[in-house]
This record gives C-alpha cells, structure tokens and sequence, in this order.
C-alpha cells in the first residue's frame, strides 16, 4: 500500500456568515452614531447672535419691556400687574422684603 503522508491540520478560517458582519457593522455604525450625539449633547449651547434675536425671541421681547417700562410710583401703589398675568400685592410681600428695605435705608 501507499503510505500517504499526512499534511499537518491547520486551523480553518471561517469566515462569518454575511448576517453577523451586517450586524456588527449596525451595532458599530449605532455605537457611532449615540458617541456623536453624546458629544454633542454635552457641547456647550451658545447664546444667539444679535442677528438671531428679533421678533418673537424671548430676548428681543425683554428688550422691548426694559425700553418701554415706565416705573410706577409706589407711595399710594397697592399691587403691580405684569403682562404675564402676575400680580404682585405688596402688602403680602412686604414683612419678606422689609429686611431688604433695612438694608438698603443704611
């Protein structure tokens, strides 16, 4: 008989099914994806432009009540109404602010 000489095993490399590499390419891409949305969730937000800030904006609307208020004299004023529907009635808040008026009067 022929003695067949037997090659040495070598490992097989088997190469992953086509839907474990799409998966793992999803699961990277995903990973990916949340790294850059955690950075940019944790990026400082910058105060808009003066150009951003007309209109409607919160900022431009402040802007407009600081020009345009006229103080009231507080002598005989017994309450403040603001537009936001606020009314403040001195005579509730004034043992909470008469600290402050000491303060101030020294």
């Amino acid at each position: 008989p022929q003695h067949q000489q037997q090659q040495p095993l070598q490992p097989q490399q088997q190469q992953p099914p086509l839907e474990h590499e799409q998966q793992w390419r999803h699961s990277r891409e995903s990973l990916e994806d949340w790294q850059q949305e955690q950075a940019a969730s944790a990026a400082p937000t910058q105060a808009p432009g003066p150009e951003e800030i007309h209109g409607d904006h919160p900022i431009a609307q402040a802007r407009l009540w600081v020009e345009c208020y006229e103080a009231l004299p507080v002598d005989c004023t017994v309450s403040v109404a603001y537009s936001t529907g606020v009314v403040i009635e001195f005579r509730e808040v004034a043992p909470a602010l008469a600290p402050l008026v000491e303060a101030c009067a020294v």
